[in-house]
């Protein structure tokens, strides 16, 4: 099992921080090759683009929680 922190953009400028747990793979009934998956969503919204520093720190230490 692979665990990785991932990112999605939300309309607001900020990320969503989600966990994706990779299982591994499988072949089904018809051949083709499906992905076993998990997502965890952490409601967690660091800014896309922090300008000041304290944008940054507060990104970091999301990051950081995560």
């Amino acid at each position: 099992m692979k665990i990785s922190l991932k990112s999605k953009k939300i309309k607001n400028g900020k990320l969503s921080l989600f966990l994706e747990f990779y299982k591994g793979h499988y072949i089904d009934k018809n051949g083709i090759n499906k992905y076993d998956r998990d997502f965890e969503y952490l409601k967690l919204y660091p800014l896309q683009d922090p300008s000041t520093s304290d944008e940054k720190r507060k990104n970091k230490e999301t990051y950081e929680l995560a």
